[in-house]
């Protein structure tokens, strides 16, 4: 009975991941990839992203912005210059 649910939720998160790049191949095909590098906000720095969705983007931004930058919260003010230098 317990292993039910963990196949379940296995078949719940290939479907997702499925679905997932189903919009992500859509995108790419219709060109509506939204991207950013973070020279664009003037880091001296030569990261570049791509994503699908904007809440894709931001989080592969996050990331990298902690693990190069060591900028654990990300401040309105950045924010701002961050979502004025995606591109579309």
């Amino acid at each position: 009975m317990t292993d039910k649910p963990e196949v379940k939720t296995s078949k719940a998160i290939d479907d997702a991941r499925v679905a997932a790049q189903k919009v992500s191949d859509a995108a790419k095909a219709h060109g509506t990839m939204l991207s950013f590098a973070c020279k664009d906000i003037g880091m001296d720095c030569k990261f570049q992203t791509t994503a699908p969705t904007e809440a894709e983007l931001m989080k592969k931004i996050a990331e990298h912005a902690k693990s190069a930058h060591k900028i654990e919260t990300i401040s309105a003010e950045l924010m701002g210059k961050i979502k004025k230098a995606i591109k579309k």
